[in-house]
């Protein structure tokens, strides 16, 4: 007799299912680094829009903000907001009412303290579609001292 040297079609089907688990195995890796980088480059392109915004905004209304900032307004958020908000690209004019029980967290779960720099309960939806908070700080912002929070979602 002659003896043949060959694979037979157990160690084939087992090359073959190892083979499909690994794919099975690295196709999350692959989508999550592709989620990432679609997430990474719409961060930038908001805050490329954001950084324009604010530079015409330095330029244009500061003085509308140290005013409302000297008056004895006792809660100037508001105010301020609706100075803000077209660079932002936020419309006040639109229903923002539904946005009124609008929660976030911190990236590990965690609930925002009221407390936070990063706590706000002013929402609106920008032109994109995105959410945008907005909440005033300190009307003697200089240096290490933020004036404001945007957080955009």
């Amino acid at each position: 007799m002659k003896k043949l040297n060959a694979f037979n079609m157990v160690e084939i089907m087992i090359v073959v299912c190892l083979l499909v688990t690994t794919v099975i195995l690295c196709l999350p890796i692959i989508f999550n680094n592709s989620k990432e980088a679609r997430i990474i480059a719409g961060w930038k392109r908001l805050y490329t829009e954001a950084e324009t915004n604010f530079e015409v905004f330095n330029v244009g209304d500061m003085e509308r903000i140290q005013s409302v900032c000297s008056s004895n307004i006792e809660d100037k958020d508001p105010e301020i907001y609706k100075i803000i908000a077209p660079y932002l690209n936020i419309d006040l004019s639109k229903n923002t009412k539904n946005l009124k029980y609008y929660h976030y967290r911190f990236k590990n779960g965690a609930q925002v303290p009221m407390q936070s720099n990063v706590f706000t309960k002013r929402f609106a939806y920008q032109e994109n579609g995105n959410v945008v908070g907005f909440r005033w700080l300190n009307c003697k912002c200089k240096g290490d001292k933020p004036c404001a929070t945007a957080l955009f979602d």
